[in-house]
C-alpha cells in the first residue's frame, strides 16, 4: 500500500507544525521508528482502564433497562444493536484497520492530505451498508424494530467520523488519549439508557440514546487532535480503489468473525430449549466482555506490526508477535481464572439468581476464551502483512467447524454442548490461524514454552482456587493473585512491559546520568 499513496496536491503545506512544534504527520515516524513498547504498554493500559470502567457503566444500564422494557422489548433493541453490528464490522471496522495500515505506511508530508480522504471514505462507505440493514429489517421486521435499526445504524455513520478523526492519535500510539472518545460515547450511552429507564422512555427512545451518544464522542474527537488535521474530503478514486480492495477482504472476515458466537445462539434456539438459550446467551455475554478487552489492548500493537512489516523488519515484526501473544495470554489467562474459580456468583451477580445455571457455561467458555485471545493477537499479525484473504479462509473454516459442532452437541446436551462446540471451533481457528501465519512468515510464529508454562500455571490456580473451602469469590482473588505472582516468578510478563511501568520508569530516570 505503500507504493500506492494518491497524487493530489496536499491539504495543507508540507511540514504544517502541531502545536508542539512538530510537524505535523512526523511523529508516528517519530514514536515507531524507535523503541514503541512503552507507549503501546501505557496505552494499551489506558484504553483498559477506560474499557472495564465505560463496560461497568453499560452493564449497570441494562440491568436498569431489561427491568424497564421487559423481555420482548429489550430483544427489539438486541436486535437492531445486533444489525447496526454487522453493518459497522462490515464496513468500518474493515476500513479503519486498512487505513491505519495506509497511514503508517505513508510518508509524514502525505499524512495529513490523506486523512481527510480517509475520513470523507466513511461518507461513501458506511450510507449503503446502512441501507441495506435498514432494509433487511424492513422486509423481516416490523416498523418499530425498523425504526431502531435506522437510528442506531446511523449512530455508526457518526461514529465512524469520529474514529477517523481520532486515527493519527493511534498511529502515534497515543491510544490512551484516542480512547477518551469511546470513553465518552460509552458513558454517555450508560447515563442515557438509565435516565430512559428512570422515565420509563418509550423504546425508541432508547435507540436515540446511541445517536446521541455518537454526537457526543464526535464533538469530543474534534476537541483532541491537532487543527490540522479538523479536515474531512471526499477520497479520489484511486484511495478509494487502494483501500477498497484490501478492506473488501477484511469486511468478510469480520462479517463471518462477527457470526462466530451468534450462531451457537441461533443453534441453540432452534436445537434446544429456550431456558437452555437463555444459559448459554448469559454466559456468552459475559465472556464477550473479556474477550473485547482482549481485543482492545492487542490493538494498540498494530501500528507497530504494521510497520515492522512495511519496512521488513523481520526480526522486530517477529519480536512484536511474540510480545503481544505473551501479553495478551497473560490477560487472557487471568480472566480464565477469575471466571472459571468464580462462575456461579459472577452470574448471580450479572443476570441474577436464576442464572446461575449458567455457571458450568462460563466456566468452559472461559477455556475458549483463552483460545480466542491468542488467535486475534495471530489476526493483527496476519493483518500486518496484508494477508485478509487468509484470514477470510481462517474464520470460514472455524464458522464451519464451529456450526457442526453446534449441530451435533446442542440437542443432545443443551448450552454445555453449545459450550463444548465453542471451545471446540476456537481450538480450530487458532491451529488453522498459526498455519497461516507459518505460511507467510515461519520466522514470526511465536515460541511455544511461554504459552505451555501460562496455561500450565493457569490452570494450576484454577484447581487451587476451587479446592479452597472459601467463598468463591475470595477464592478467585487468591488465585488470580497467584497466577500474577507465578507469572512474575517464571518471567512470563514480557519485559517491555515491566520497564514500561510508571515504577521502573522513574527508577530508571534517575539512575540515568
Amino acid at each position: 500500500m505503500q507504493h500506492d499513496q494518491p497524487a493530489a496536491p496536499p491539504v495543507v503545506a508540507d511540514g504544517a507544525a502541531d502545536r508542539d512544534g512538530m510537524a505535523v504527520g512526523s511523529r508516528a515516524d517519530e514514536v515507531l521508528g524507535g523503541d514503541a513498547s512503552g507507549s503501546i504498554v501505557r496505552g494499551a493500559a489506558v484504553r483498559g482502564v477506560m474499557f472495564v470502567g465505560s463496560t461497568g457503566l453499560i452493564a449497570l444500564a441494562f440491568a436498569f433497562v431489561f427491568r424497564a422494557v421487559g423481555v420482548d422489548a429489550f430483544g427489539d433493541l438486541a436486535v437492531a444493536i445486533a444489525i447496526a453490528t454487522i453493518v459497522q464490522n462490515a464496513g468500518d471496522t474493515a476500513v479503519a484497520a486498512i487505513a491505519m495500515r495506509t497511514m503508517v505506511a505513508a510518508d509524514a508530508s502525505e499524512r495529513v492530505r490523506l486523512h481527510a480522504q480517509l475520513v470523507g471514505l466513511r461518507l461513501v462507505v458506511m450510507p449503503p451498508l446502512i441501507a441495506v440493514g435498514v432494509l433487511f429489517a424492513l422486509a423481516v421486521y416490523d416498523s418499530a424494530r425498523s425504526e431502531m435499526t435506522l437510528v442506531i445504524c446511523l449512530s455508526t455513520l457518526v461514529a465512524a467520523v469520529a474514529a477517523a478523526l481520532i486515527m493519527p492519535l493511534n498511529v502515534e500510539l497515543r491510544a490512551g488519549r484516542a480512547s477518551v472518545v469511546d470513553f465518552v460515547r460509552q458513558v454517555v450511552i450508560a447515563v442515557g439508557l438509565m435516565i430512559g429507564a428512570a422515565v420509563s422512555a418509550p423504546i425508541l427512545g432508547y435507540a436515540a440514546v446511541y445517536l446521541v451518544a455518537a454526537t457526543a464522542g464526535l464533538i469530543v474527537a474534534v476537541f483532541l487532535i491537532d487543527p490540522d488535521w479538523r479536515r474531512i474530503r471526499m477520497p479520489e478514486r484511486e484511495t478509494v480503489r487502494t483501500v477498497a480492495r484490501q478492506a473488501s477482504w477484511l469486511a468478510l472476515a469480520l462479517t463471518v468473525n462477527s457470526l462466530f458466537l451468534k450462531v451457537l445462539t441461533v443453534i441453540a434456539s432452534l436445537a434446544t430449549t429456550k431456558t437452555e438459550t437463555g444459559l448459554f446467551a448469559a454466559a456468552t455475554r459475559v465472556t464477550e466482555v473479556v474477550a473485547a478487552l482482549s481485543l482492545m489492548v492487542a490493538s494498540v500493537a498494530y501500528p507497530l506490526l504494521s510497520r515492522a512489516a512495511d519496512e521488513q523488519d523481520w526480526p522486530r515484526f517477529a519480536n512484536a508477535v511474540q510480545r503481544l501473544l505473551e501479553g495478551v495470554m497473560l490477560l487472557a489467562g487471568a480472566a480464565a481464572v477469575v471466571l472459571i474459580v468464580a462462575a456461579r456468583p459472577l452470574m448471580e451477580i450479572f443476570a441474577g439468581a436464576e442464572f446461575s445455571g449458567a455457571a458450568p457455561v462460563l466456566q468452559y467458555q472461559a477455556v475458549a476464551l483463552t483460545f480466542a485471545a491468542t488467535t486475534q493477537a495471530l489476526v493483527w499479525a496476519l493483518l500486518a502483512l496484508h494477508d485478509e484473504r487468509a484470514l477470510v479462509v481462517t474464520n470460514l473454516v472455524g464458522l464451519g467447524a464451529l456450526s457442526a459442532l453446534g449441530a451435533l452437541l446442542v440437542g443432545a446436551h443443551g448450552a454445555m454442548g453449545a459450550a463444548y462446540a465453542g471451545i471446540g471451533g476456537e481450538a480450530l481457528l487458532l491451529t488453522v490461524t498459526l498455519a497461516a501465519l507459518a505460511r507467510r512468515r515461519r520466522d514470526a510464529l511465536p515460541a511455544i514454552q511461554p504459552t505451555l508454562t501460562t496455561i500450565a500455571l493457569g490452570a494450576a490456580c484454577v484447581g487451587l482456587g476451587l479446592a479452597l473451602p472459601i467463598p468463591e469469590l475470595l477464592a478467585a482473588l487468591v488465585a488470580v493473585g497467584l497466577f500474577g505472582g507465578g507469572a512474575l516468578l517464571l518471567r512470563l510478563v514480557p519485559t517491555e512491559l515491566l520497564s514500561a511501568l510508571p515504577g521502573r520508569q522513574a527508577a530508571a530516570n534517575t539512575n540515568t546520568p
